[in-house]
């Protein structure tokens, strides 16, 4: 009995030194998806707020630009808010686009409001083999008018 023991002392702490890499990959891969899927949904909820403003708020042919400016300041904040929240996802690498195509009213008099947005700050924590290190988060959001 006692030679049994003798024999598998040492065995746990080798097994730990075999299994803990594919631990520590699977724990570093649930991390890097968590944070790309939470910035995700937050480029995703800014352009949500950028057309929501869009479609409450009406504009004239000479107001247009500045209607235009102030979705793509809506989307900002909306983002600077998620970053004073205690994450790193930062207005930087943020673009917005309001194309004039989805700005023409529709037969009913009611018009809709296209927002793009396009986010590159994002750094996975790991290069994976296959998955871009860098990759580009683009939002798209389509909202009509209600009145």
């Amino acid at each position: 009995m006692r030679a049994t023991r003798s024999s598998r002392r040492g065995a746990g702490a080798a097994e730990l030194a075999m299994i803990f890499p594919v631990l520590a990959l699977l724990t570093l891969g649930c991390i890097d998806f968590g944070r790309f899927a939470f910035r995700y949904i937050a480029i995703q909820n800014a352009a949500r707020t950028g057309a929501e403003y869009g479609t409450m708020t009406s504009y004239t042919a000479t107001t247009k630009a500045a209607w235009k400016t102030e979705i793509a300041a809506k989307v900002t904040a909306e983002l600077a808010d998620v970053a004073a929240n205690g994450t790193v996802t930062t207005p930087s690498g943020v673009s917005v686009d309001v194309p004039d195509a989805e700005l023409v009213p529709e037969s009913t008099g009611l018009r809709k409001v296209r927002v793009n947005v396009t986010y590159t700050g994002f750094t996975t924590l790991v290069s994976w083999p296959g998955i871009p290190n860098n990759p580009t988060m683009t939002a798209k959001v389509v909202m009509r008018t209600i009145r």
